[in-house]
């Protein structure tokens, strides 16, 4: 199974971002997409979330083209994680990872066995279980990524996207979210597609990465990327450089 981006072109109120692209990705995978602010990253993943529509091109799972399907049909097959935190008034844990079963029910469906049962494994793999019973209201930032998290995961589908996952969590969230991450590519065959400025975090989460730069939008191995003057192709910036040895960034 595999998604597919074909001579994609991707932007808002008819503003280009890029020039037409291609590129594939492989379920059981975990991606980056890397690339400055305003590059077209998050435009991006909600596009091939259906949020947004393509200025041209397609997004194609195993040939089926994602933009032709209903939103209900699309829910099945896309999970998506955005930015920010949404209002969740009084909603429990429990109750905004239950949301991720809204696209199997119809208005008389009742929840079953399986949502159960769905839910309560998401929130074990995303570590969630010690404040399931809390309001969303009383989290942190880093749990309440988390719990966004589960509420994609709940929701069954073979794709799922992460838009700057590694916003608001501390080194060891990061960790984390890179176990489940991989976890879930490996074990359940999610292609797990995620955006990022985090190139540290990155190095160690991905084997490819697609790169987003003024020149065009190319998947890459990870370790094509992994020099000063790549990055400053990515980050144009006289203050950046990559310590190879040590694979850190130097800010100077």
């Amino acid at each position: 199974m595999e998604l597919g981006l074909e001579n994609l072109v991707v932007g808002f109120e008819k503003k280009q971002l890029n020039e037409p692209f291609s590129a594939s990705f492989k379920a059981g995978n975990v991606y980056a997409i890397l690339g400055r602010n305003g590059i077209g990253k998050s435009t991006l993943l909600k596009t091939i979330a259906g949020i947004l529509d393509p200025i041209g091109g397609s997004c194609l799972w195993n040939g089926t083209n994602l933009q032709q399907l209903t939103p209900e049909q699309r829910a099945k097959k896309v999970a998506i994680v955005l930015t920010g935190r949404p209002f969740v008034a009084d909603l429990t844990v429990e109750e905004l990872i239950g949301l991720g079963r809204n696209p199997h029910k119809s208005w008389f469906y009742k929840e079953s066995e399986t949502d159960r049962a769905l839910c309560y494994e998401a929130a074990t793999i995303c570590n969630c279980l010690p404040f399931l019973n809390n309001k969303g209201v009383e989290l942190s930032d880093g749990q309440f990524q988390l719990v966004m998290l589960a509420r994609a995961v709940a929701q069954d589908t073979p794709i799922l996207l992460l838009d700057e996952p590694t916003t608001h969590l501390d080194p060891a969230k990061k960790s984390e979210l890179l176990y489940i991450t991989n976890k879930l590519a490996t074990e359940k065959n999610k292609l797990v597609l995620f955006s990022t400025h985090d190139v540290e975090f990155m190095f160690e989460a991905v084997n490819e990465v697609l790169v987003c730069t003024s020149d065009g939008f190319k998947l890459e191995h990870i370790d094509a990327i992994k020099d000063t003057a790549a990055l400053n192709r990515i980050f144009p910036s006289k203050f950046l450089t990559y310590n190879e040895k040590l694979q850190q960034l130097k800010y100077r």
